[in-house]
């Protein structure tokens, strides 16, 4: 290679560091800039000429700090990659910092993370509500329904057959309460469990959640026979959800429809007033709707027991401008 070769090589690979949207930082063994890119520039907020030549930390010792010396020292001094994070009050931003030593020196990529760390901690900030939640459910609900099962026990044992049976509905109308605390328990703690998948007929399956939730006047339609791989009762609250959510939005006349489309798709669809394009996204977010009375947790089990099976759900226009949820990755038992 020519001395000429060697400069058009370097004028390349200049100019493509130049384009990144990343800020690129190279300094030598003395921990002194011996390049920067644009983008680097506009991070550090200075000219990179002045910077030539300067050590990192004598240019820049509250944008470096304690923390990132360190961590750049020690780079260089075990020649193995490391990186940390640091927010930037200037840019108002957070930025993701690589370090790459060789023994010339060390290579510094710098990333704008603030969209993932906001990301982050509102995950971190829905975790949290979520918490609360599981707080309510073992506090303010378990108690008083231990009484309801404890009451409702000893008027079964004090009354003759017929009435028996009824209160035998009670106790298990009390139990699959029970049963939903604990699994939304689960859900809010995001305790990590298998999820236990075997053939499962929907017919039989949307009868009993439809059974759990129907209000006279609804009507379920179910389009069809089909058997998918799923976890029973993950699918029983997946639909119980829905049937719910379509019955509180339509009113007690509303209609829904279930059904197959495609190649591994489900539908459940209503004609109540639908959902707006521009909410249906943030209905599935824990707390929406909890305005209306509820605690806004529905839709939010819904995508969480969509998720475990490995679907994915979306919302569109359903019948008569209804809502309705399509679900996507199904596994269908021929």
């Amino acid at each position: 290679m020519t001395d000429e070769d060697g400069r058009d090589q370097l004028l390349v690979r200049s100019e493509v560091l130049e384009r990144v949207t990343d800020g690129i930082v190279a300094l030598d063994a003395d921990f002194q800039f011996t390049y920067l890119n644009g983008r680097a520039e506009e991070i550090l907020d200075s000219d990179r000429e002045a910077l030539l030549g300067t050590p990192v930390w004598d240019a820049f010792p509250e944008i470096v700090g304690t923390v990132a010396e360190d961590r750049i020292r020690e780079a260089m001094r075990s020649q193995r990659p490391a990186g940390f994070e640091r927010y930037n009050e200037d840019l108002d931003g957070w930025f993701d910092v690589r370090l790459y030593p060789d023994e010339r020196g060390l290579s510094i990529s710098i990333t704008d993370s603030t969209e993932r760390t906001e990301r982050e901690r509102a995950l971190e900030q829905e975790n949290e509500r979520l918490d609360e939640f599981a707080d309510l459910l073992t506090h303010d609900l378990r108690n008083p329904l231990a009484v309801a099962q404890g009451y409702t026990t000893i008027l079964k044992d004090e009354c003759d057959t017929a009435q028996a049976a009824v209160f035998d509905r009670v106790l298990d109308a009390l139990g699959r309460i029970e049963e939903i605390i604990e699994d939304t328990l689960t859900l809010a703690r995001h305790v990590d469990t298998a999820v236990d998948t075997a053939p499962v007929s929907l017919g039989d399956l949307l009868s009993r959640c439809w059974g759990l939730v129907n209000t006279p006047g609804a009507t379920l339609l179910v389009e069809g026979e089909f058997t998918v791989n799923g976890d029973t009762p993950r699918l029983q609250h997946l639909f119980e959800n829905l049937f719910r959510n379509a019955i509180d939005h339509g009113g007690a006349g509303v209609t829904v429809q279930v059904g197959r489309f495609g190649a591994d798709g489900i539908y459940v669809e209503d004609d109540g007033p639908g959902i707006p394009a521009e909410e249906r996204e943030v209905v599935f977010d824990p707390g929406y709707g909890s305005a209306s009375g509820g605690i806004g947790l529905g839709l939010t089990i819904v995508r969480r027991m969509a998720e475990a099976h490995g679907w994915t759900v979306s919302i569109t226009d359903g019948r008569e401008d209804g809502a309705r949820f399509e679900f996507t990755g199904v596994e269908f038992v021929s």
